[in-house]
């Protein structure tokens, strides 16, 4: 198995999975769950704030200058000659 995300990263991401879930059900329930709403609330918030930091200084991989790709790496992905489309 190939891991390509750190483990912070991968947490992050199930995290917030599990937190959007919870959110939503406890929206839409009318049992009166407003105090598991708005602490889940803060709590994907604080992990939002999380992310951002951690994608600066996390790993390599999980820093958001890994993001950008460069043009010429696409062409060379995709299997396009790249002198053709210099610009």
């Amino acid at each position: 198995m190939i891991i390509k995300w750190d483990l912070p990263t991968r947490l992050y991401h199930w995290i917030q999975a599990l937190l959007t879930t919870l959110l939503l059900i406890s929206g839409y329930s009318g049992d009166g769950s407003a105090i598991v709403h708005q602490a889940s609330g803060v709590l994907i918030l604080l992990l939002l704030l999380w992310r951002v930091i951690w994608g600066f200084a996390g790993s390599q991989t999980a820093r958001f200058t890994d993001f950008l790709v460069p043009r010429g790496r696409l062409f060379i992905t995709f299997g396009v000659d790249c002198k053709l489309h210099r610009t």
